[in-house]
């Protein structure tokens, strides 16, 4: 599934040979009779407008939901037990024991889901805010995680 959201988000604009850049609209403000500018810009054109002209990039920058950080003696038990806790409150979202929990001298991490924007990752931390203290953290990613590969 991962594969082909991918694959559809570039497909439009390879095939018309169209700019991937934004685009402005005017919107009319009947209440004010003021025009607003708008500018759109598509998650495709975000991916590759931040990869420099004739340069592979291998890794996009993500945002992951950080669940679990600490440097006490038991922090690599309570990581697993947040990292087990998360696994059986989202099952739907995909994990990956070795990329999600963390050791950086000295403490341990747990942080989950790979998400585009910062909007996506929110979600996920509105859903877990009662279990866990989750924030959104930036993180880079291999481009394979997302062509499912």
């Amino acid at each position: 599934m991962k594969k082909l959201i991918l694959v559809l988000a570039f497909m439009p604009f390879a095939l018309v040979g169209q700019s991937l850049g934004a685009y402005e609209s005017k919107l009319g403000d009947a209440a004010a009779g003021a025009y607003i500018d708008v500018e759109e810009v598509g998650m495709a054109a975000t991916i590759l407008d931040s990869i420099p002209a004739g340069h592979i990039r291998r890794t996009v920058d993500v945002y992951r939901v950080e669940i679990f950080s600490d440097n006490t003696a038991n922090a690599r038990a309570r990581a697993y037990e947040a990292y087990a806790k998360f696994r059986e409150l989202c099952p739907d979202i995909p994990t990956d024991l070795s990329r999600d929990i963390r050791y950086d001298s000295p403490k341990y991490t747990v942080r989950v889901g790979s998400f585009l924007t910062h909007d996506e990752a929110l979600i996920l931390v509105g859903r877990l805010k009662n279990v866990f203290k989750a924030y959104p953290r930036t993180d880079q990613m291999p481009l394979s995680t997302f062509a499912g590969r």
